[in-house]
């Protein structure tokens, strides 16, 4: 009986060695398959860094196109100077005013020398004096906008009291420049208000 029992205890103790054996890949196995499960975690993990460099790259990206828009703004601010500076010396060269001839056909404009002086400072007057608290040309005063043409004929020497078409031409010419001049400024400020939003989302805790 003393050896039967031995017997039995050693291939007990042989079957759960073989048990255990077998049991190793599969553990292996498990721990393997955990580790890989696990990587997609620390990936997102590390999105949050990303995307807040790119939401950093963004920001800047922005920051540099509104600074660009300033210095083009600037650039055609410095520019208009420069060219009424030269007017400003061809009037007083001239002893008085810059005379200008009309075509009395079609297309009916200035012609000659000074036309497109002339051409450029009606555009200049109406956008450094035209009222911007109206939204139509139609709606300025009949006496602002005469003040508007009075500017320009203070530097250019048009007779507009015998021909009518010439005071015309200068009428269309303005209420094209105050809408072109208000339709930019509205453009503008709509893309202000979108860079001042995004630049604000950036700055928030919640962006």
């Amino acid at each position: 009986m003393a050896i039967r029992n031995q017997r039995c205890s050693t291939v007990s103790t042989i079957d759960i060695w073989i048990t255990s054996i077998a049991r190793v890949p599969l553990l292996t196995a498990a721990i393997h398959h955990g580790t890989r499960s696990q990587k997609p975690t620390s990936t997102t993990f590390n999105m949050a860094p990303c995307n807040q460099r790119c939401s950093t790259v963004s920001a800047i990206d922005t920051q540099i196109t509104s600074s660009g828009s300033s210095s083009i703004a600037l650039a055609s601010k410095i520019t208009k100077k420069k060219r009424r500076m030269r007017l400003d010396r061809l009037i007083t060269s001239a002893n008085g005013k810059l005379h200008v001839d009309f075509s009395s056909r079609k297309p009916i404009g200035p012609i000659g020398p000074n036309a497109k002086k002339f051409f450029n400072e009606v555009g200049i007057v109406v956008t450094e004096h035209a009222p911007l608290n109206v939204g139509k040309w139609d709606d300025i005063p009949e006496e602002q906008i005469q003040l508007l043409i009075n500017r320009v004929l203070s530097k250019f020497d048009v007779d507009i009291s015998r021909q009518s078409y010439i005071k015309d031409w200068m009428l269309w010419r303005m209420k094209m420049r105050f809408n072109g001049f208000q339709h930019k400024n509205a453009r503008r400020e709509a893309q202000d208000a979108k860079i001042m939003e995004l630049m604000s989302k950036f700055a928030s805790s919640k962006f």
